[in-house]
C-alpha cells in the first residue's frame, strides 16, 4: 500500500492542500490494494466452488506471497484513482500520460 500511496503522492504533489493530498492518496491507495487483494481471494474461492480448483490450489491462491502479489497489481487499478483526484484536484492530466505511467 506505501508504493501506491508514495505514487500518488508525488503524482500530485503540487495541489496547494498537501494534507488533502496525502489522505485521499492514502484513501485511494488503500482502495486499490483492498480491492486487488480482495479480487484474488473472491477469484480463488469461485473457483474451488466451480471445482476448477482443489483446496490446495486455493491454499497456494491465498498464501501470503500470492496476496502481495495481486496487492502489487495495484498499478493495473490506478486510473480510476487518477481521474478522480485530477478532477479533485483540478489537474487536466492527460488520460494517455495516466494510462503510461500505470504500464
Amino acid at each position: 500500500m506505501a508504493g501506491a500511496q508514495e505514487h500518488l503522492q508525488l503524482r500530485y504533489a503540487t495541489y496547494e492542500d498537501p494534507e488533502l493530498v496525502r489522505e485521499l492518496a492514502r484513501q485511494w491507495a488503500e482502495k486499490l490494494v483492498m480491492g486487488r487483494v480482495g479480487y484474488a481471494v473472491v477469484y480463488a474461492q469461485a473457483k474451488q466452488l466451480v471445482r476448477e480448483w482443489t483446496s490446495d490450489d486455493v491454499k497456494k491462491a491465498l498464501e501470503p506471497e500470492s496476496l502481495s502479489l495481486a496487492a502489487d497489481g495495484w498499478r493495473d487499478a490506478v486510473s480510476g484513482a487518477y481521474r478522480s483526484l485530477s478532477r479533485r484536484f483540478g489537474t487536466g492530466k492527460a488520460l494517455e500520460d495516466d494510462d503510461a505511467i500505470a504500464a
